[in-house]
């Protein structure tokens, strides 16, 4: 086995043999210079991996100035399902919005929509431009995320059982208050029927809601967003040793992937951090 540290910056002991810069758009930078420390050689863009090293599969990643690294298209299916949905949730509200009887329901709802329209932090573009054009900075990820979390709070409750007539018969039917709001708004039954039916307006509200974004927000249902993008980075390494590269402190093979995060969308995809990394 060769020698090295795990968690630790491992000095580059070749310096004059290879440089650190790539020259060919098939091997990234440190990758043959790291290859040369343990005599291999990069593998290429033929393999999801860059090294064998002691037997190992090493995925090599140079670290920016911020400290920070892209991922390549080996997250673009999961990630992308994750940013259409958000989107979704987006244009739902805007159909809705108007539509809600409880003032106070309302008002949150509005709250929500006007801050994914807004630039947070030092964000040149709002939330909503950001998601279009993959460009989401730092501080609106983390407003998202919080945005989110309450339109999550919003819908997080057990559906009732509503008594409703029926359509064909007329008869009184029992109703899950989802099935119910749905019931309503395919028959366009009148303000005055729906406060007979639910016990105030705010449940009507809550219900609906849900019932318009429930299905792009269940992927969110145990996870936060960031939670979410970061069991998506994370997915991308799996069986693999991530290794950081820089050209003047050397590599650092991680022993876990604990300490990766996903901390804004940059370039059409997520790019990511190491925690405490020093």
């Amino acid at each position: 086995m060769s020698k090295y540290k795990l968690d630790s910056w491992n000095p580059w002991t070749k310096t004059n043999t290879v440089q650190f810069k790539s020259t060919s758009n098939a091997i990234g930078d440190g990758e043959s210079k790291l290859g040369e420390e343990f005599k291999t050689k990069p593998l290429g863009q033929n393999k999801s991996y860059d090294l064998e090293v002691d037997k190992e599969k090493w995925e090599i990643k140079k670290l920016d100035d911020d400290g920070s690294f892209r991922l390549g298209v080996s997250v673009s299916t999961k990630y992308n399902d994750l940013r259409f949905r958000v989107i979704n949730c987006y244009m739902t509200l805007t159909k809705i919005k108007d539509r809600l009887l409880s003032q106070n329901i309302k008002n949150r709802i509005i709250k929500i929509y006007d801050e994914i329209e807004t630039a947070h932090g030092s964000a040149k573009h709002s939330i909503i431009v950001g998601l279009f054009q993959n460009e989401l900075a730092e501080a609106n990820l983390n407003k998202l995320n919080e945005l989110l979390e309450s339109l999550k709070d919003i819908i997080s409750f057990e559906p009732e059982i509503i008594e409703m007539h029926s359509s064909f018969d007329g008869e009184k039917n029992e109703y899950s208050s989802l099935d119910a709001v749905k019931k309503i708004n395919l028959e366009n039954i009148s303000q005055d029927q729906i406060f007979k039916i639910f016990r105030d307006p705010e449940s009507y509200d809550e219900n609906f809601i849900c019932s318009q974004i429930s299905k792009h927000l269940v992927i969110l249902k145990n996870e936060t967003l960031k939670e979410k993008l970061d069991e998506i980075v994370k997915g991308a390494f799996q069986g693999l040793r991530l290794v950081l590269v820089d050209e003047q402190k050397g590599y650092k093979p991680l022993s876990t992937l604990d300490s990766v995060f996903c901390y804004r969308i940059t370039s059409g995809g997520p790019r990511c951090k190491i925690n405490n990394d020093s």
